[in-house]
């Protein structure tokens, strides 16, 4: 894959720039925010004519990089971008939606060059600070117990989805009631959660989901990686995060939210290498699972 060895965000444009050359397998949309969002069908064939469409497509998000610190989860989604376009062999039958760098450009080079601790957006809040921390700012979490110092790594911002980062979510609007899995990639240390962030209270279907992570977790095992995956709520097994987009898409969308906190995050080709091949391995085990829990229409 020909961004394995992307630490600095090079091989999501050049994923980028490969994926706009065949405009009918994906299509990248641009947001105001300088957010770039790639739509991907990895069952279109170029220069052939395509099989009748499909009424109820499921479609599946993956929304990652959501603080600027989060090297490897830029990697990891432009690796899958790639794979997706060039060597889908599992699950290719849905569409993709894939938002690789949530937090903006500006704020994963602040990270990248000045200060590898940066967590937050970069736009400018005033009195001197920059930078709202998306995992405080969604809706649909507890967003009036985050933090109000502006100075701060978790500042909420000024109210929910006051950050424009958070407004991609406008276009994952449009393709429901089909959006039938939601991923996000945040925070470190081998966890795989499930809602809620904001509480350590965990949702009522809490065994489906963990059921559904499990799969993930037994292939992780079995992958380059080997990590051994936690499983929880994320507010119970990580840290409460008061705004955090797995409860807004746990609320708003029809299919499973869930959240991926890779186990090996240094920014090394080879633990890159290791967490493409479990992240390919564990997401076509919870497709699986899912799209039978959940009776997909294809």
């Amino acid at each position: 894959m020909d961004s394995l060895n992307n630490v600095t965000g090079s091989g999501y444009y050049r994923s980028a720039r490969q994926a706009a050359r065949s405009s009918k397998k994906v299509s990248i949309v641009t947001l105001a925010s300088g957010q770039k969002i790639a739509f991907i069908k990895p069952y279109i064939i170029p220069n052939v004519r395509n099989g009748r469409t499909v009424k109820n497509r499921p479609t599946i998000w993956l929304e990652a990089t959501l603080e600027a610190r989060d090297q490897m989860a830029l990697s990891v989604a432009a690796n899958y971008i790639t794979y997706l376009l060039n060597k889908c062999t599992s699950n290719c039958m849905y569409n993709y939606a894939i938002v690789p760098l949530v937090v903006g450009e500006k704020a994963y080079a602040y990270a990248a060059t000045v200060d590898p601790a940066w967590r937050k957006t970069r736009q400018d809040t005033g009195e001197g600070n920059y930078g709202v921390n998306l995992l405080e700012n969604f809706k649909y979490g507890n967003w009036s117990e985050g933090s109000s110092d502006k100075a701060t790594q978790v500042y909420k911002g000024e109210s929910p989805m006051s950050a424009p980062e958070t407004q991609y979510q406008v276009l994952k609007n449009a393709t429901n009631p089909n959006n039938r899995l939601s991923v996000t990639f945040s925070s470190r240390g081998g966890k795989l959660s499930f809602p809620f962030a904001y509480t350590t209270t965990p949702i009522g279907a809490s065994a489906n989901y963990t059921a559904i992570l499990k799969e993930y977790k037994d292939a992780a095992a079995l992958s380059l990686s080997g990590t051994n995956y936690q499983i929880g709520p994320f507010g119970g097994i990580d840290y409460r995060a008061y705004g955090h987009p797995m409860d807004y898409n746990y609320n708003q969308y029809p299919g499973p939210s869930i959240n991926i906190a890779f186990g090996l995050n240094q920014t090394l080709a080879a633990d890159i290498k290791k967490n493409v091949d479990e992240f390919n391995k564990g997401i076509n085990a919870v497709i699986r699972k899912v799209k039978q829990v959940d009776n997909w229409p294809l």
